[in-house]
């Protein structure tokens, strides 16, 4: 099932989407997981940061690079909810990208390869959505 963007992102957001895609088309389910999260991070937080470096990152009390500190998954798909990068659906799709890749890596859940593809397919058309 060759899947390819519609849109062209930078190299890392590129090479990870090729990789996902070969992992999975070697069984690899759980790094096809890893990486389409990967994905989703990386483009969700060049998204915020157009908008406002603070929906990427806390900055504390801002007297020492230290302070800084990158927010996590759950905030940043929620930061884009609330300025409208994503709607209620497009959240939720992310959130569940988020929640397939904390099972595969914490529990250790095995996903077939149609969820896995799934999840492949749902980065790609949020990916998408965030480019154009």
């Amino acid at each position: 099932k060759p899947t390819l963007i519609t849109v062209k992102p930078d190299n890392e957001i590129r090479t990870y989407f090729q990789q996902a895609m070969h992992a999975w088309s070697h069984g690899l389910n759980a790094a096809s997981l890893i990486l389409s999260c990967s994905i989703l991070e990386a483009i969700l937080k060049q998204a915020l940061l157009r908008k406002d470096p603070k929906l990427v990152y806390d900055i504390g009390n801002g007297k020492s690079f230290k302070d800084f500190k990158e927010k996590d998954l759950e905030a940043l798909i929620e930061n884009a909810r609330k300025k409208k990068i994503f709607d209620e659906t497009e959240a939720k799709k992310a959130d569940r990208i988020r929640k397939n890749r904390n099972a595969a890596v914490h529990k250790l859940k095995q996903f077939t390869s149609d969820e896995t593809y799934k999840v492949i397919i749902t980065t790609k058309e949020l990916l998408e959505k965030l480019l154009t």
